[in-house]
Protein backbone atom coordinates (compact mmCIF):
# COMPACT_ATOMS: atom_id res chain seq x y z
CA UNK A 1 0.00 0.00 0.00
CA UNK A 2 2.81 2.40 0.88
CA UNK A 3 4.58 1.66 -2.41
CA UNK A 4 1.45 2.58 -4.36
CA UNK A 5 1.18 5.89 -2.53
CA UNK A 6 4.84 6.68 -3.16
CA UNK A 7 4.52 5.71 -6.80
CA UNK A 8 1.39 7.85 -7.19
CA UNK A 9 3.12 10.77 -5.48
CA UNK A 10 6.18 10.37 -7.74
CA UNK A 11 3.99 10.29 -10.84
CA UNK A 12 2.07 13.38 -9.76
CA UNK A 13 5.34 15.23 -9.01
CA UNK A 14 6.69 14.15 -12.39
CA UNK A 15 3.55 15.43 -14.12
CA UNK A 16 3.67 18.77 -12.30
CA UNK A 17 7.31 19.24 -13.31
CA UNK A 18 6.36 18.73 -16.96
CA UNK A 19 3.48 21.16 -16.60
CA UNK A 20 5.76 23.84 -15.16
CA UNK A 21 8.37 23.20 -17.86
CA UNK A 22 5.76 23.30 -20.66
CA UNK A 23 4.28 26.57 -19.41
CA UNK A 24 7.77 28.13 -19.27
CA UNK A 25 8.52 26.99 -22.81
CA UNK A 26 5.16 28.25 -24.03
CA UNK A 27 5.66 31.63 -22.33
CA UNK A 28 9.19 31.87 -23.75
CA UNK A 29 7.84 31.17 -27.25
CA UNK A 30 5.09 33.76 -26.84
CA UNK A 31 7.60 36.30 -25.57
CA UNK A 32 9.90 35.67 -28.53
CA UNK A 33 7.04 36.07 -31.00
CA UNK A 34 5.96 39.32 -29.33
CA UNK A 35 9.49 40.74 -29.36
CA UNK A 36 10.15 39.69 -32.96
CA UNK A 37 6.88 41.13 -34.27
CA UNK A 38 7.39 44.37 -32.31
CA UNK A 39 10.93 44.73 -33.66
CA UNK A 40 9.80 44.24 -37.25
CA UNK A 41 6.87 46.66 -36.89
CA UNK A 42 8.90 49.38 -35.18
CA UNK A 43 11.82 48.85 -37.54
CA UNK A 44 9.52 49.22 -40.53
CA UNK A 45 7.97 52.34 -39.00
CA UNK A 46 11.40 53.98 -38.63
CA UNK A 47 12.86 52.72 -41.93
CA UNK A 48 10.03 53.82 -44.19
CA UNK A 49 10.84 57.58 -43.95
CA UNK A 50 14.49 56.82 -44.70
CA UNK A 51 13.51 55.27 -48.04
CA UNK A 52 11.85 58.49 -49.26
CA UNK A 53 13.76 61.02 -51.30
CA UNK A 54 13.56 64.84 -51.25
CA UNK A 55 10.54 64.88 -53.54
CA UNK A 56 8.66 62.43 -51.35
CA UNK A 57 8.81 59.41 -53.65
CA UNK A 58 9.50 56.11 -51.93
CA UNK A 59 12.37 54.07 -53.31
CA UNK A 60 11.02 50.56 -52.78
CA UNK A 61 14.26 48.77 -53.63
CA UNK A 62 16.14 50.78 -51.00
CA UNK A 63 13.33 50.15 -48.52
CA UNK A 64 13.59 46.40 -49.23
CA UNK A 65 17.35 46.53 -48.62
CA UNK A 66 16.83 48.32 -45.31
CA UNK A 67 14.19 45.77 -44.28
CA UNK A 68 16.53 42.92 -45.21
CA UNK A 69 19.30 44.41 -43.06
CA UNK A 70 16.81 44.84 -40.21
CA UNK A 71 15.71 41.21 -40.48
CA UNK A 72 19.32 40.00 -40.52
CA UNK A 73 20.12 42.02 -37.38
CA UNK A 74 16.99 40.72 -35.64
CA UNK A 75 17.83 37.17 -36.73
CA UNK A 76 21.38 37.38 -35.36
CA UNK A 77 20.16 38.84 -32.08
CA UNK A 78 17.46 36.17 -31.85
CA UNK A 79 20.05 33.44 -32.48
CA UNK A 80 22.39 34.80 -29.80
CA UNK A 81 19.53 35.17 -27.32
CA UNK A 82 18.08 31.71 -27.88
CA UNK A 83 21.35 29.78 -27.56
CA UNK A 84 21.43 27.30 -24.71
CA UNK A 85 23.50 28.42 -21.76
Amino acid sequence: MVNRELKARDESDHHSQFTIYDSRVMWDTKRQIIWLSTAVILGTFFLYPLARDEVGVTDWSYFAQLELILLVVIGVMFYIYSKKK
